[in-house]
């Protein structure tokens, strides 16, 4: 009879740095850096 080894299966969370992970000068550094804008005047709307 075959003997099969059990495979573990429950999840895994991994912390994740995303500053160390976005390169400056990327796509995902800009929308990054895009969300944490202060808003001001510029961004603010009018009523």
């Amino acid at each position: 009879m075959a003997r099969y080894k059990h495979i573990d299966t429950s999840p895994r969370l991994l912390p994740v740095d995303l500053e160390r992970l976005l390169l400056p000068g990327t796509f995902e550094h800009a929308l990054r850096v895009g969300q944490e804008a202060p808003e001001g005047p510029a961004t603010t709307r009018m009523p």
